[in-house]
């Protein structure tokens, strides 16, 4: 291991940050040796499937997110679409999801969330984001839900939660469903409390750029015992761990011929494992999820501090409140009137070589006209057309350092007072 650690350092010497020539990153995985020492050993034992790293990283996942449960899977769009298939079960009787019914969530989001309720034949209903914390417009869900709603399923924005408490009372209050799509969001508290805990079923994305990484995987949270064997069963093709089915429900049956719960035939049920060698990779970076945490507050609170001057002419991000994100990005949202538009700004932070990404827009109605897809819009969508046209956001993850923030922040300064 001693060897595998000095390998690395000698293949990555660290070299000065040199402004505009070398570009930064709106987002990136940050690792260093320990990361590489971590997969070697997990390779020497050779488990090229699920194994004990996969079961270490549950266990520890569940523990720092504050949920009874961790699901690892291969994504956080599987993530996704365990979590929402989850709630087509039979065992769940009355309460389950069939197709025809809706499912609120944000226009403004990555297609990740509304994919799986469109596979399921579900119905999304789509309600507007609220500027600049770009999070659901709580306001809105009055008018959204109808007899035939049955779940929300949100995203925390670039890290940024939701009105967690209002949106939950919300569901209990009309016996529904709720899943957190936090795949942007570990380590982000709401009152105190780890975002991804409030939720029936909460998800999350280990891809890189994300606040941890394991290069692919992702995970399903739940404190419900119910839904975790749901989730554990779709996930393995039907299958189950010996133990999993030991406080179902009788009416959840036993496999014929002395299975015991595995080799259930399940229909709609998938494989979606992450390998032991993705896990091991998990396992040092959950370790790390405190500092890197804490440097990306630090970042945010540099940039917002160093383009406070700029608010004629954009829009700089909002907490939630009662929330303390660990923001994935630094959104921006361009003012109508400003001097540059959205565009004319991207494309000279690119030639400076400083990353840009646009915030997920969600798709355009015209998308949605074209396809045989049924959808529900409640209201006019305006904020989630302003993200379309004119947001965009910056880097300020754990890899960057004060010099590469000062440079995008100085670049942006220059725009706008050429």
């Amino acid at each position: 291991m001693e060897l595998s650690a000095l390998y690395y350092r000698e293949q990555r010497p660290e070299h000065s940050f040199r402004p505009g020539v070398d570009m930064i990153p709106a987002s990136g995985k940050v690792f260093d040796e320990q990361e590489l020492v971590g997969l070697v050993n997990a390779s020497l034992d050779y488990c090229l499937s699920e194994g004990d790293q996969a079961a270490r990283f549950e266990r520890r996942l569940a523990k720092t997110t504050g949920t009874r449960s961790s699901l690892l899977v291969n994504s956080g769009t599987s993530a996704n679409r365990l979590a929402l298939s989850a709630l087509t079960s039979p065992y769940l009787g009355a309460r389950r999801l069939q197709p025809g019914d809706e499912v609120i969530t944000i226009a403004s989001r990555f297609p990740g969330t509304v994919i799986p309720i469109l596979q399921h034949g579900l119905v999304p209903v789509f309600v507007d984001v609220t500027l600049p914390a770009y999070s659901m417009e709580t306001e809105l869900l009055d008018q959204a839900v109808t007899e035939k709603t049955k779940a929300v399923m949100v995203a925390h924005t670039l890290g940024n939660p939701f009105d967690i408490e209002y949106v939950k009372q919300f569901a209990d209050r009309h016996s529904l469903w709720l899943i957190e799509d936090a795949g942007d969001a570990l380590g982000s508290m709401y009152r105190g409390q780890p975002v991804g805990s409030f939720g029936d079923l909460a998800t999350l994305s280990f891809f890189p750029g994300q606040q941890i990484t394991m290069g692919e995987g992702g995970a399903v949270l739940t404190s419900s015992s119910l839904l975790k064997q749901i989730v554990e069963s779709l996930r393995d093709l039907g299958n189950a761990s010996p133990h999993a089915y030991k406080n179902a429900p009788a009416e959840m049956g036993r496999a014929p011929g002395g299975y015991a719960g595995s080799s259930l035939l399940i229909p709609m049920s998938f494989h979606l494992h992450a390998a032991d060698l993705h896990a091991a990779i998990g396992l040092t970076q959950l370790h790390k999820l405190p500092e890197f945490s804490r440097k990306r507050r630090e970042h945010f609170q540099f940039l917002y501090h160093a383009l406070e001057p700029l608010q004629y002419a954009l829009h700089l991000p909002e907490e939630t409140p009662g929330s303390e994100p660990n923001w994935l990005g630094f959104p921006l949202t361009v003012k109508e009137h400003s001097p540059i538009g959205r565009n004319e700004l991207i494309q000279s932070l690119e030639e400076h070589r400083v990353g840009t990404r646009l915030l997920f827009p969600g798709p355009s109605l015209e998308q949605f006209q074209y396809s045989t897809a049924t959808y529900r819009i409640v209201g006019p969508l305006t904020n989630t057309n302003t993200v379309r046209n004119r947001s965009f956001w910056i880097g300020l993850h754990p890899g960057l350092t004060e010099e590469m923030l000062s440079y995008s922040a100085d670049v942006i300064h220059k725009l706008f007072t050429m």
